[in-house]
């Protein structure tokens, strides 16, 4: 499994080497990624307060410490999870299938295709 410090350098390092070596969408996820990665609680709401909201009260109060019995982290923009390898497969094999050509290649060159991709998306250079 990545970890959200291994997914940071790899979306720096995409947005960092992006001439000529990405799409422009994929520099700009790597942005948006990088941002939700450094992303820090600007408030944090009580379990009871929360539960408020929820009911139709929109009038409550946070605090900006979590000074709580059970405090929630509110953000601007979500923090990313960790991604499960079973994910980071499947986004492999999706980029290779649209985004490398390979015509009549064989199985076992997809299949390179789709290890190096998963290396680069764990952070692993090649």
């Amino acid at each position: 499994m990545k970890t959200n410090q291994q997914l940071k350098a790899h979306c720096e390092d995409v947005i960092a080497n992006q001439f000529g070596h990405w799409e422009d969408w994929v520099v700009d996820m790597a942005r948006v990624a990088l941002a939700s990665l450094e992303a820090e609680p600007v408030a944090y709401i009580s379990d009871a307060k929360l539960k408020t909201l929820a009911q139709g009260i929109h009038s409550t109060t946070v605090k900006p410490d979590a000074v709580m019995v059970r405090p929630n982290a509110l953000y601007l923009s979500p923090p990313v999870l960790e991604m499960k390898s079973s994910r980071i497969k499947k986004l492999a094999e999706e980029i290779v299938e649209n985004l490398v050509d390979c015509g009549p290649a064989d199985v076992e060159a997809v299949e390179q295709y789709t290890a190096w991709v998963i290396q680069r998306l764990n952070g692993v250079k090649s």
